[in-house]
């Protein structure tokens, strides 16, 4: 059960592995990176991670870094939704989070983080002590 799997980290464990990926996503040109806190709002997910990136090569490189940050923590992909060299827009499933990479256009008109907007709290790791 998804709900399940989803808790298996503290908070702050979560929070750990966010950060830490947030920083090497942007070190690697990632354009923009929110993260949406969704673990009172949602049995989906605690987080949306929704990452920008230029391409789909780029999104590709991108992905290829969340998986080897995820993977460096024990953490495996449970899904993912869209064809690597092809798409703009890809979902991937690690339980407690999903991340969305997603080019900036595609981000645009799909505009995700106002569907939460009344329900979550973007999360900003600089505000975070």
């Amino acid at each position: 059960m998804i709900t399940k799997k989803r808790n298996n980290f503290p908070k702050e464990e979560q929070f750990k592995i966010l950060k830490k990926l947030k920083q090497d996503l942007l070190d690697n040109k990632a354009a923009d990176y929110l993260i949406l806190d969704l673990e009172k709002k949602s049995d989906i997910a605690n987080f949306f991670v929704i990452i920008e990136g230029a391409s789909s090569i780029h999104l590709n490189m991108l992905i290829g870094i969340v998986k080897k940050e995820m993977e460096k923590f024990g953490i495996l992909q449970l899904r993912r939704e869209g064809i690597l060299k092809e798409s703009r827009w890809l979902i991937i499933d690690y339980g407690f989070v999903l991340f969305h990479l997603m080019t900036k256009d595609l981000w645009k008109i799909y505009d995700i983080e106002s569907l939460w907007q009344k329900e979550i709290n973007n999360i900003d790791f600089n505000e975070k002590k």
